[in-house]
């Protein structure tokens, strides 16, 4: 299936139908009672995309992970970063707020076996799969320490992914208080999967490590859990989610059985009822794979 060739994405013309989708996702927004909600999709087979609120920016939350593991790859590629070389684990990290000292809390990170190997070594490419699989803050801020947050950022502007802004660390609480965060909107993050399938960057080795890393990713009460039962058994996700107190979303690639994979990004505000947040994602999967389609 990876080895297909995929059509070239383009735009879904602005008719009654698509018209009456993005009246359906409104409603199903409205009835969450969420602030707001935006979605981006493209079906691989056949190149029709749907956006709503698509160019609108939300807080990343882990989202922007899979944004720097697109440009870590990238940068092996250039021979500038080594997927197995070692970087020590350590919980002291630098604002990118005038140099300011901070630490993670381990009660709060998706993956605190991690904390356990604080002084030892860790090859990059085993942080990786800890930043996407498991969310590891941990292990993205060792990414981001080692490599500099400016250096991926040009990277992914060099790559021509727009819509995605990676500023920080995680857990850089002098530079939230400066209003830095790092931030997606919908097209971005659906653009940024388009690359990872598609695109001529990374070499077609580093694109399927990309999605086996994403594959395994433990969290799948969002999209996956939109589609029918009986098919999802038999349905791999290469995706991400990203959840803090204010943002729930999920973004990926979605491969049905027997077809070519399509993408599939909802990012939302949850107004405190995270919950909804979750259930509007898997109505909007549901909503997607029922609807959108080619037969």
């Amino acid at each position: 299936m990876v080895g297909r060739k995929p059509q070239p994405v383009k735009h879904l013309s602005k008719h009654a139908a698509s018209a009456d989708f993005d009246d359906q996702i409104a409603a199903m927004v409205t009835a969450l009672g969420l602030p707001r909600a935006a979605l981006s999709f493209v079906d691989f087979a056949d190149g029709r995309c749907h956006h709503y609120r698509a160019d609108e920016w939300f807080h990343a939350a882990s989202t922007i992970k899979v944004a720097i593991m697109v440009a870590l790859f990238a940068l092996e590629e250039d021979g500038e970063v080594g997927m197995n070389s070692a970087i020590r684990v350590t919980n002291d990290f630098h604002s990118v707020v005038e140099d300011a000292p901070f630490r993670l809390e381990p009660e709060r990170d998706s993956c605190p076996e991690l904390y356990r190997w604080l002084g030892h070594e860790v090859a990059v490419d085993a942080l990786v799969r800890d930043m996407i699989v498991s969310s590891s803050n941990l292990a993205t801020n060792l990414l981001l320490a080692s490599t500099g947050v400016s250096v991926l950022q040009q990277k992914l502007v060099e790559l021509g992914v727009d819509g995605v802004e990676l500023r920080r660390g995680v857990e850089d609480e002098a530079a939230f208080q400066q209003g830095i965060i790092n931030r997606v909107t919908a097209r971005g993050l659906l653009q940024l999967f388009t690359h990872i399938w598609q695109g001529e960057w990374p070499g077609a080795r580093h694109r399927q490590d990309m999605l086996e890393i994403l594959f395994e990713q433990r969290f799948s009460d969002r999209i996956p859990s939109g589609i029918p039962e009986d098919i999802r058994a038999h349905t791999r996700f290469a995706h991400k989610t990203g959840e803090i107190s204010t943002v729930v979303h999920d973004a990926g690639l979605v491969f049905l059985p027997e077809r070519m994979p399509y993408g599939l990004v909802v990012l939302t505000e949850t107004g405190g009822s995270p919950e909804n947040s979750r259930q509007l994602i898997r109505a909007l999967s549901r909503l997607v794979y029922r609807q959108r389609l080619k037969p």
